[in-house]
């Protein structure tokens, strides 16, 4: 933030890192790039994942901010486009562990841990 403004560091397509730029909130017409990279920051880890109508969906733990209650819910493989660390974290740890790693299930707004033998 700069005087007030909300900034963001923005690298344009095709040009090298040192010619990234701090833009202003008001001169950037990219909102869906902007909701992701703020969603991003509010992921505090994976805990699971399923497959709902033939889409990949993550199961996430939320920190909270001034605008959203920390929680956890399914998202979207495609709302996590500025995530692409944490979900490799996860299936490092899911490849890792697996023999005893727990999957979540989202049953009726709880929590389910399913184990595997």
């Amino acid at each position: 933030m700069l005087n007030g403004v909300v900034q963001y560091l923005v690298k344009w397509r095709n040009y090298s890192d040192n010619q990234n730029t701090w833009e202003p909130m008001g001169n950037l017409d990219c909102s869906d790039l902007i909701a992701e990279y703020e969603f991003s920051r509010r992921v505090a880890k994976i805990l699971g994942t399923r497959i709902d109508n033939n889409r990949m969906e993550f199961l996430i733990e939320t920190h909270a901010n001034k605008n959203n209650a920390a929680g956890v819910g399914w998202y979207k493989e495609k709302k996590l486009g500025n995530c692409s660390h944490y979900i490799q974290q996860f299936w490092d740890e899911f490849h890792r562990t697996r023999t005893s790693k727990f999957v979540y299930a989202y049953f009726h707004f709880n929590i389910m841990r399913i184990y595997y033998a």
